[in-house]
């Protein structure tokens, strides 16, 4: 049952994509930032945003997907008193966009994808490491144990020869056979992420409350403050330079932050040396259990929170596709498509962000 209102012979005109910031007549400088923002989508659809120099004869790119509502741009050094922005929407979206792929017969606490995004590994709380095919679900091996027998975290290294995860200590898999590798006694692992030339590995040891940072040729790790006043429950990587990238953590405290690390030594005989800094992104009513960053889009990035809500950054619009089911861990597919969820049920979820 349901009702309709209005007047029987007006039809209510549908959305329409329109820019409203900037709206004209403003000044920027090269380098300055300014959020670029529209309207007439829904938060989770996609726009292709471009500017010209030229009145319109052509375009240059900003994002080729862009999503949230909002966009934190910095002005290029193009000058011009003839400069437009345009909005274009990237495909049209569906809202039936939470595809369940596997159970995992247990809690999940861990996924991640495969550098190609044709295959996502999961974690259980139990220890158990499972490799499924990202698209049908299908489980592509016999499962895996832990010699520790807890998981708490897992990540694939950027060239899918190595999976990491993390539990009472960190160990390796072959990213291709799966096969054990090795362990590091590291104490208890939370979170763990390689960084995108995968010569980093960094984790969180939540009792500790610092933010390990794990040579993979040295096997030197270094230690810094998160930044956060509660545990950290989630660490994620933004793409950068060599020794020199960004890093995502949600926390207990209800806070979501931004760090930037920069590796100034790394060699056996002295060690691992690091310089960071922090900011705070934003505050939260809940617990932030996840905060990853859009490998295609460094300025967009999507938190998860303990009841299963997630939202988007930097437009800070809220959606709710579980249905109450909490999140543990969130991984975004390479192509910035679609993002896993490792879901308190035990369910392996895959939105769609982008379809």
């Amino acid at each position: 049952m349901y009702a309709l209102g209005g007047y029987s012979s007006y039809r209510k005109p549908s959305a329409r994509l329109q820019v409203r910031a900037p709206n004209g007549g403003e000044r920027f400088s090269a380098g300055d930032t300014t959020t670029l923002r529209w309207t007439g989508l829904l938060p989770i659809d996609t726009v292709r945003l471009e500017y010209s120099v030229d009145a319109g004869v052509n375009w240059l790119p900003i994002a080729d997907k862009a999503w949230g509502l909002e966009y934190l741009w910095t002005v290029p050094n193009t000058p011009s008193n003839r400069c437009l922005l345009r909005a274009t929407q990237y495909r049209k979206p569906t809202l039936d966009s939470v595809k369940t792929l596997a159970h995992s017969g247990g809690r999940v606490t861990g996924v991640c994808f495969h550098p190609d995004g044709t295959r996502a590994a999961t974690i259980a709380s139990g220890g158990e490491l499972r490799i499924w095919n990202a698209e049908s679900g299908t489980m592509l091996v016999p499962s895996k144990s832990l010699t520790s027998n807890v998981g708490n975290c897992i990540d694939w290294s950027p060239d899918g020869q190595r999976i990491a995860v993390g539990g009472n200590r960190i160990e390796f898999f072959n990213g291709d056979s799966f096969d054990f590798v090795q362990r590091l006694d590291s104490g208890t692992i939370t979170s763990c992420a390689f960084s995108y030339d995968g010569l980093y590995l960094a984790t969180e040891n939540s009792s500790r409350n610092k933010i390990g940072l794990l040579s993979m040729q040295t096997q030197n790790i270094a230690q810094f403050s998160s930044g956060h006043t509660g545990p950290v429950n989630h660490l994620s990587l933004v793409r950068g330079t060599t020794k020199e990238f960004g890093l995502l953590t949600g926390s207990t405290d209800r806070t979501a932050r931004r760090s930037w690390v920069k590796v100034t030594l790394d060699d056996i005989a002295n060690g691992l040396q690091v310089t960071n800094s922090s900011a705070l992104d934003f505050m939260s009513s809940d617990v932030c259990v996840a905060y990853i960053a859009n490998p295609t889009d460094t300025g967009s990035a999507c938190a998860a929170f303990q009841n299963g809500d997630l939202m988007l950054y930097p437009s800070k619009a809220v959606l709710r596709p579980f249905g109450g089911d909490g999140v543990n861990e969130a991984d975004w597919s390479p192509d910035g498509k679609s993002i896993a969820f490792a879901m308190n049920s035990g369910v392996l979820a895959i939105y769609d962000v982008a379809s």
